[in-house]
């Protein structure tokens, strides 16, 4: 059911998205890991409210965005692809 989906992090084009979180509350931290493919060259990554097919409202803001090459997962992390 998509539209219990609050603000999350993904990757356009693909299914899965970060741990999403609903209701008011004070800044919120979160880690969202990803692989790319052999000879992937871009990838777009979506700061949203809601995921896909779902009708949803409200307001989430985003602040301090970082992306990291990283050569492995932390121990205990996982990734989409």
């Amino acid at each position: 059911d998509n539209t219990a989906v609050g603000a999350n992090l993904s990757v356009l084009n693909t299914y899965s998205h970060s741990v999403s979180y609903t209701g008011s509350s004070d800044w919120t931290y979160i880690e969202y890991y990803g692989k790319t493919g052999k000879g992937q060259t871009d990838f777009t990554v979506c700061l949203r409210l809601g995921f896909y097919g779902g009708m949803n409202t409200g307001t989430v803001y985003f602040d301090d965005f970082e992306l990291e090459q990283l050569d492995a997962l932390p121990s205990g992390a996982s990734s989409t692809s």
